[in-house]
């Protein structure tokens, strides 16, 4: 048996043939033993082939096994698989391809896998081919890089999938496969550049946010400082004699400042914090009545055309405010028309808008679903750019060489001030659509019973508290004061005028309270004021438009309101308007 296992199969059929040989040649020169040895010999043999046979069933059964495992793992698994071969012909796929890629595994199989890859994206599907089949070497393990592509899919569309290949097999042979795996990524990359949208958005509205609070704090800088050019522009030509020569020069800086009021108010509006006079507004009437003016600020070439919604319910705002958005709008209008012959049309109408018409980066406030009255701005002009769009409504962005770029800032700032919003489609070439709407009015009153008061005759000397922390207000405020024959305190601060008011409790007849002041703001101040004295009349004054302050007007806290900038008839009236005083005027 030792000879067996040394010698093999090959020497135990040599001596067992050999055997036979001699018997047939004499037969009675056979020894028993040596028979009976070499039957003994075979039977071992045959019990040892049937272990092995059965060992060799065992391992088939165990490979079979493991074959449908991975049969089940590569057909049931939820990513495509495909094995390419060198050509990167498909050899194999999985159900999962096949679903994704609309094809029976019959019509699969043969294809050029470049055949199943949009045309786009061949290029880069036979670079990543080349590059995966000349670094990743057949026999060692590692995934190459991934490559996106779009690929046909369900109902005649596409889907970006995203693909990563692996060699197998022994490097030079004719067996090298490639084995690739496809995942539909479309819904990801559909998430990410909502996200990158998105994102987009925050940040342009934060930059639009930054640059409204930038606008709004330059315009109360500014107002301050148009307070001083225009309160001592006014005292002095009131001091002047009607022939003096200066009352020209004087009245040119008056003129100016007031234009530069207008800017500021402008940038206020832009900021949201505009002053607005609202109240219940039909916009049918508001565009019939300036429907002349309109025209007339339009070229010659350019038509004005009205479509007005019959039965349009009326909304809060503000007439003169409402008039700028519509002659900014206009003006814009008629550049992108340009020397061409155009048509500019205005349509109101009901709309019933959903939370897809507010861009939040232009309406940052979170207005409802309903509906809204709806003034629509169309032109036939030149259109905008997709970059150009985005930007339209940045501060000092114009594409005009001499523009500003304060008039759509403007519009925009006075829709939100109005609690509208504003929405936006355009295409070179074919002109530009401006769609604002409006919520409708809370009430139906008039805006036409506003009190007027006038300045009234002093008859005694009331002390005023004029609490600011500009200097230039203190300053030109002093010199309005005497003229207009008030006593008067000058406080910077609203520490200041508490310890005052503390110390002269009775002495005030009225206080004009600057609301932004440092440290301890206007409002805190006037609570404060309040606490000690209750019955003397506050007035309230900002660069910022009275609306910011309703609360505290609407109560008894504060009793009038003082916009800045302003001159000595409006200081005069405000402080009579407070005291409740009639006569002729103010004496020194």
């Amino acid at each position: 048996m030792d000879d067996y296992r040394e010698n093999g199969e090959g020497w135990l059929r040599r001596r067992a043939e050999d055997l036979i040989d001699r018997m047939r040649r004499n037969p009675r020169s056979m020894a028993l033993p040596d028979g009976a040895d070499l039957v003994h010999e075979l039977l071992v043999h045959q019990a040892e082939l049937q272990i092995q046979n059965r060992d060799l069933r065992d391992t088939q059964d165990a490979l079979e096994i493991s074959r449908q495992r991975y049969l089940a793992l590569f057909d049931l698994a939820p990513v495509g698989y495909v094995i390419l071969d060198s050509d990167s012909v498909v050899l194999e796929a999985n159900r999962m391809a096949c679903q994704m890629l609309t094809m029976s595994h019959k019509n699969l199989i043969g294809k050029p896998m470049i055949a199943l890859v949009d045309a786009a994206y061949h290029e880069a599907f036979v670079r990543y081919q080349r590059r995966v089949f000349r670094d990743n070497v057949p026999g060692r393990s590692g995934v190459q890089s991934g490559c996106e592509l779009l690929m046909p899919g369900r109902g005649g569309g596409a889907f970006f999938a995203h693909v990563e290949s692996m060699v197998m097999g022994e490097p030079g042979s004719d067996e090298v496969r490639c084995l690739t795996t496809i995942t539909d990524v479309t819904t990801q990359k559909e998430a990410a550049e909502q996200r990158r949208e998105l994102e987009s958005r925050v940040q342009q509205a934060q930059k639009l946010q930054s640059l409204r609070v930038l606008a709004g704090g330059i315009a109360h800088d500014f107002n301050n400082l148009l307070v001083g050019i225009l309160g001592h522009a006014d005292l002095a030509l009131l001091d002047l004699p009607l022939a003096a020569p200066a009352r020209s020069a004087i009245g040119e800086i008056r003129r100016a400042a007031l234009r530069a009021a207008e800017l500021s108010n402008q940038m206020l509006a832009y900021s949201g914090q505009g002053s607005f006079v609202v109240g219940p507004v039909v916009l049918n009437e508001l565009l019939v009545e300036v429907e002349q003016l309109l025209r007339s600020a339009l070229p010659d070439q350019v038509a004005l055309r009205l479509h007005l919604a019959a039965d349009l319910p009326p909304i809060d705002g503000d007439v003169s405010q409402l008039k700028q958005v519509l002659f900014n709008l206009l003006t814009n209008a008629a550049e992108a028309i340009g020397e061409s012959a155009g048509m500019v049309t205005l349509r109101t109408s009901v709309e019933r808008v959903s939370h897809g018409f507010f861009d939040p980066r232009l309406t940052p406030e979170a207005l409802p679903e309903g509906d809204y009255v709806q003034l629509a701005i169309e032109d036939t002009g030149c259109g905008m750019d997709e970059d150009t769009l985005e930007r339209i409504f940045e501060p000092f962005f114009s594409t005009k060489f001499t523009g500003r770029g304060l008039g759509l800032a403007a519009v925009l700032g006075i829709v939100r001030g109005h609690h509208g919003a504003l929405r936006t489609s355009s295409q070179e070439g074919r002109g530009t659509v401006f769609q604002i709407v409006f919520p409708f009015s809370a009430s139906a009153g008039s805006t036409s019973d506003q009190p007027i008061t006038k300045p009234l005759a002093i008859r005694r000397k009331p002390i005023v508290m004029l609490v600011d922390d500009d200097e230039t207000t203190r300053s030109v405020g002093e010199r309005m004061l005497t003229r207009l024959g008030y006593g008067f305190e000058l406080i910077a601060t609203g520490r200041e005028a508490q310890e005052l008011l503390r110390q002269r409790s009775s002495d005030f007849s009225a206080i004009i309270l600057e609301m932004a002041l440092p440290g301890i703001d206007g409002a805190s101040t006037l609570t404060a004021l309040r606490a000690l004295n209750p019955l003397v009349p506050v007035v309230l004054t900002s660069g910022h438009h009275s609306e910011q302050f309703a609360e505290l007007l609407e109560g008894e806290l504060a009793q009038g309101f003082l916009q800045k900038p302003f001159n000595v008839q409006q200081l005069a009236e405000v402080i009579e308007s407070v005291l409740g005083r009639k006569g002729s005027g103010a004496s020194s």
